[in-house]
């Protein structure tokens, strides 16, 4: 003969979801503080899970805390898969990149604009030191602006892959 803690263990629940059973008539009262048969109790708790199984009784097992922290656990732990398993298929898709291949390319293009700007002066000098009206100067200058940025609009910029100079 068990007691209800022993009982309990036997079943790997908590007394208070045992004494929950035994109050629900799913394992039958013994008299008094009585001791149980752990035979008994077993098949007891054993038919009252297969009829909740099969569907001929109505409620859930009685669950503890530390079952119901477990499955919300488990529930954010599947949830965090799922999110992680996007990101790699939008990854895989090119429809996400890492921040600092993105940054890497800004960089380049940002580069690449002030180097073509900065130019501009030394290649139209010549030219304007010619010229001594100041709408052929203007005409001059905005024409070579507009060819750098022409130049800087087709420029195709591409990201690399971490680690790698290449481009994908």
């Amino acid at each position: 003969m068990a007691t209800v803690a022993e009982c309990a263990k036997h079943l790997d629940m908590t007394e208070r979801n045992l004494l929950a059973l035994i109050a629900a008539g799913k394992v039958t009262r013994q008299p008094g503080r009585g001791k149980y048969d752990l035979d008994t109790v077993r098949i007891e708790y054993i038919q009252h899970l297969r009829r909740l199984a099969g569907g001929h009784e109505v409620g859930a097992p009685v669950r503890s805390e530390i079952n119901e922290k477990h499955e919300a656990e488990k529930l954010r732990w599947q949830r965090a898969r799922a999110d992680q398993a996007e990101l790699n298929l939008a990854e895989r898709k090119r429809e996400l990149i890492p921040a600092q291949q993105v940054a890497d390319a800004l960089n380049a293009a940002v580069i690449n604009m002030k180097t073509r700007l900065l130019a501009i002066p030394s290649s139209v000098a010549p030219q304007v030191s010619a010229l001594r009206q100041v709408p052929e100067i203007e005409g001059l200058l905005g024409d070579a602006i507009r060819e750098g940025l022409r130049e800087i609009a087709e420029t195709q910029i591409t990201a690399t892959k971490p680690g790698n100079s290449q481009p994908d």
